[in-house]
C-alpha cells in the first residue's frame, strides 16, 4: 500500500516538475507514466472491492468528467463562466 502511495506521489511530482512545451515531449510520456500507475492502483480495488466501489468510481468519473466538458465547452463561447459559479 505505502509503495503503490509512494508511486502515485512520485510520478505527480515527476509531472509537475517538467516545464510544459509544445508538442509531445517528456511531460506527456510522465503524464502517461502517471495516469498507467494511478490506473494499476485503482484497477486491483475496483476488482477486490466489488460493485459498491466500481459503481462509485465510475460515477466519480461522470461527475468530473461531465465538469470537465461543460467548463471547456464554455471556453469556445462568448462569456467564460467563472470556476467557483454553481453549474
Amino acid at each position: 500500500m505505502l509503495v503503490s502511495l509512494g508511486a502515485m506521489v512520485g510520478t505527480s511530482m515527476l509531472c509537475q516538475s517538467i516545464p510544459y512545451t509544445e508538442g509531445f515531449g517528456a511531460k506527456q510520456v510522465a503524464w502517461m507514466l502517471h495516469s498507467g500507475v494511478v490506473g494499476a492502483v485503482i484497477a486491483p480495488l475496483c476488482v477486490l472491492g466489488g460493485p459498491l466501489l466500481t459503481r462509485a468510481a465510475l460515477y466519480t468519473a461522470g461527475v468530473v468528467g461531465g465538469r470537465i466538458f461543460f467548463e471547456k465547452s464554455c471556453v469556445f463561447a462568448t462569456t467564460f463562466r467563472p470556476v467557483y459559479d454553481p453549474i
